[in-house]
């Protein structure tokens, strides 16, 4: 049963990470999409890591009076009690927009655009836009290196407008026939590829060891 959720997992992750890697890299053109996605994949990731620690947890032979483990019992609470707490965190942290394969100018540029054409009259800070209209900030931050950028609206209220900005964004980037940068694309690529490989090579041992089926 664990070697099955292992092998789920990967094959989801390189799925993920292919996919994100080869949009960009055979369209040319950056892509936008919401922070909850990664939120997602790490969620499947640590869930995981679970699937040993709750299985323990329901095993009766651990409550036996001569087989009583106090380790094996508490453990599996703290881990999902740990894991609850820190995905919570990063559910809350993981607002908002990513943009991939985008430039530092074209990033720029293209978010002006966008709050002009929308109506929505903005004054350039630090790390935001302060959207006066709407009395709220929408927060943009940028790596020129990587190649990626995040943008999030301040005030949950208007996470209609941010939708808005987003998927007028995503437009204004591929019409404008914005230059890319494929750093982080050629990272999705080769990460999900090594999943793969992994993937593949771990379902070719549990078969051929017999032990991928037997905990069922």
């Amino acid at each position: 049963m664990i070697s099955l959720t292992l092998s789920l997992v990967f094959i989801l992750m390189s799925i993920y990470f292919l996919f994100l890697g080869l949009k960009v890299f055979l369209t040319k053109k950056p892509f936008l999409m919401s922070a909850k996605y990664n939120f997602f994949i790490i969620f499947i990731a640590f869930a995981s890591q679970l699937v040993m620690p709750i299985s323990n947890l329901f095993r009766t032979s651990r409550y036996t009076e001569d087989n009583f483990d106090w380790f094996m019992i508490t453990m599996p609470v703290f881990l999902i009690v740990f894991y609850s707490a820190f995905l919570f965190f990063l559910w809350k942290t993981m607002q908002g927009y990513l943009v991939i394969g985008v430039t530092e100018d074209s990033f720029r540029n293209a978010l002006q655009s966008v709050l002009t054409k929308l109506g929505l009259p903005f004054e350039e800070r630090l790390s935001k836009m302060r959207l006066t209209s709407l009395d709220t900030d929408l927060q943009s931050s940028m790596n020129a290196w990587s190649g990626m950028a995040s943008l999030k609206i301040k005030d949950a209220k208007h996470k209609e407008i941010e939708r808005e900005i987003a998927e007028n964004l995503q437009k204004q980037l591929i019409d404008e026939d914005s230059p890319i940068n494929l750093r982080t694309s050629y990272f999705y690529l080769f990460t999900g590829g090594l999943m793969f490989i992994f993937f593949i090579g771990f379902s070719y041992w549990t078969w051929t060891n017999e032990f991928l089926w037997r905990d069922f």
